[in-house]
């Protein structure tokens, strides 16, 4: 039997897959909770289109219904406001078309059974977890027949071991695939490179749509993903001779293209006329962070202790090493295979959220494994003796333990999924147990942390900003200084909307990591109907997009009409995602009604003890 030894790699790969599935959930009872967080946002479509006839999700009956039934723990974000009375997904489509045959099942099943038919019970949730754990599966087996093609049987069984025990692969195919698209979008990068192969080798047209078709859906998926489309387009491609070689074979090969080039249109068009429909425009982006492709977060998404890729998933260093091999065996495909690694980092590392949320490690990275498998194959391949084979073999098998060893700290929430520090990584870094008297030494959470755990023993007192208006040279924007028998104050009248509006770059006023910041001030309401203002807080990056907002609502039941009310509100700093970024604070007259400010103060709290 050929190739035996990676075949029976690939089949206790997904032995070892299916157990660890099963055993996460049993262990940590995960099967109610398949469907939630961006997964929910993912799949959304299908119950929206195939059980309530709502893909404009005008009906918010159905979905709160499901929210307080199956996702009580959770927010509600998966939705923006569209048009026409419509929502849209913040998600793209591309997971829910993938994962359609498998909806029907679960549907089907639920429709014939006791179980509700209501696109969340117990058969949607594990349809869901059967897909996810299908296209790993798939992945394992495509990347084979393609390491195939370059390496001996038993290298590609290492390699195949290598990428699911020795990266973040094995977390978010064995446990957390269930509603991550990473997983599934390893199986496809795979078969895109497979297909690849095959249609420059074969020049058959099937080859063709199936690249189209397979580049349109990863497209659709994740939009950034359409950067796969460089190993189709600049596989072969290393000489003038090459080039002169492609141009014939396209003129020989038109009909492949225009179908390829069709196909992928096709597949995109879902997209994009999703968002026509729902907002009105042929691109929507709906997610609070945008791109800073000219400020990228790379070497935090390499090295940081928060997410650092190389960090947590240390083996891809060896895969860095290995372009140089990959460049001296095998340049025909150097070119294509480095272009997809740089300017697919570069694109995963512009994202202002450049620790995407709650993961092991860069969860974005799984993606490009599929790819990046070759310069590490090529790596092991090209070392000169025996020797130093299987000195570099024990490396790898020894950052293959290191992984599993922080796979399980993560598992049992050892190692954080958001809030990882230098001094809590070494510090935990053997722990088989979490040991909550370590938690201080992780980043601050910016979602539970109140201001009453501010105390002088672990955060500095500082004003930023004082105002009684005895000097008018201070006076900030909006309102109008007025002197009542010697008190100076500021009027706010209907006509300003906004008034207070302070601003200050963050590193003007801390170089900490957070702050706490507390805006006090007396208000004089001159209307009994003057109780709907509110204290707005926010962040700002350079392009003015807004993070971090922040409301808090004058309390109605507190405020007294024509007298003097002490207001006091704080706020914490989100996750600051450039040092220049400005720090924003305002007072917005919502119902434009008359009232007097005076003796306006800001202090920031900024803490003792950071990384």
């Amino acid at each position: 039997m050929q190739n035996k030894v990676s075949k029976a790699t690939s089949v206790s790969i997904a032995f070892i897959m299916i157990m660890v599935q099963l055993f996460t959930l049993c262990r940590f009872n995960d099967i109610k909770h398949v469907i939630s967080w961006d997964g929910y946002g993912n799949y959304l479509y299908l119950p929206a289109v195939f059980i309530y006839h709502d893909l404009g999700l005008k009906d918010t009956t159905w979905q709160n219904k499901l929210h307080a039934e199956y996702l009580t723990d959770e927010p509600q974000y998966q939705f923006a406001p569209g048009i026409n009375g419509k929502q849209v997904d913040v998600c793209t489509t591309g997971v829910a078309l993938a994962y359609l045959p498998f909806f029907v099942a679960g549907h089907t099943y639920a429709k014939i059974s006791s179980y509700k038919a209501d696109g969340m019970s117990l058969p949607y949730q594990y349809a869901m977890m059967i897909a996810a754990l299908f296209y790993a599966l798939s992945g394992i087996f495509i990347l084979r027949s393609v390491l195939l093609k370059f390496f001996s049987d038993k290298l590609t069984s290492i390699l195949l071991l290598f990428i699911f025990l020795g990266t973040n692969f094995f977390i978010f195919s064995s446990a957390f695939a269930f509603g991550s698209p990473h997983a599934l979008l390893l199986m496809l990068n795979c078969a895109i490179l497979n297909y690849t192969i095959k249609w420059y080798d074969k020049e058959k047209i099937k080859y063709a749509i199936y690249i189209g078709l397979l580049v349109g859906l990863s497209a659709i998926i994740r939009p950034t993903t359409i950067v796969i489309a460089l190993i189709p387009l600049l596989w072969g491609l290393y000489s003038r001779d090459s080039i002169k070689k492609r141009i014939l074979f396209l003129k020989k090969n038109g009909k492949q293209v225009a179908c390829l080039l069709g196909c992928l249109i096709s597949v995109g068009l879902i997209q994009v006329l999703y968002w026509v429909y729902t907002t009105g425009a042929l691109i929507s982006n709906n997610h609070v962070e945008g791109f800073e492709f000219l400020r990228p977060f790379l070497l935090k998404v390499l090295f940081r202790y928060k997410k650092g890729w190389l960090l947590y998933t240390p083996l891809m260093a060896l895969s860095m090493l290995g372009f140089y091999s990959l460049y001296k065996k095998n340049k025909p495909i150097f070119t294509s295979v480095l272009a997809y690694f740089i300017i697919n980092s570069w694109i995963v590392s512009s994202w202002e959220c450049w620790w995407y949320a709650a993961s092991f490690g860069q969860r974005v990275m799984i993606d490009s494994y599929g790819i990046l498998v070759l310069p590490l194959g090529y790596f092991y391949s090209s070392l000169l003796n025996k020797k130093a084979y299987r000195i570099m073999l024990g490396v790898g098998a020894f950052l293959v333990l290191l992984n599993l060893f922080q796979s399980y700290q993560y598992l049992f929430g050892i190692i954080d999924n958001e809030r990882m520090t230098s001094t809590y990584y070494w510090s935990a870094f053997m722990d088989i147990k979490k040991d909550t008297l370590k938690n201080k030494y992780l980043e601050i959470n910016h979602y539970t942390t109140k201001f009453s755990n501010v105390t002088a023993s672990t955060y500095s007192e500082k004003e930023i900003y004082h105002d009684d208006f005895q000097n008018k040279a201070n006076l900030l924007d909006g309102g109008i200084l007025v002197d009542s028998i010697g008190e100076q104050r500021l009027l706010v009248t209907e006509h300003d909307e906004y008034t207070i509006n302070f601003k200050k770059a963050f590193n003007q006023i801390t170089d900490k990591d957070h702050l706490f910041i507390k805006l006090s001030f007396l208000l004089y309401p001159l209307d009994s109907t003057n109780t709907h203002s509110t204290i707005v807080f926010t962040m700002q990056n350079y392009y003015g997009r807004n993070y971090g907002y922040i409301k808090y609502e004058l309390d109605k039941s507190q405020m007294h009409y024509r007298k003097w009310n002490r207001v006091e509100c704080t706020f914490i700093t989100p996750e600051i995602l450039h040092r220049s970024d400005i720090l924003n604070l305002y007072y917005w007259n919502v119902q434009h009604k008359n009232a007097f400010l005076r003796d306006i103060k800001i202090m920031a709290y900024e803490p003792k003890l950071t990384e």
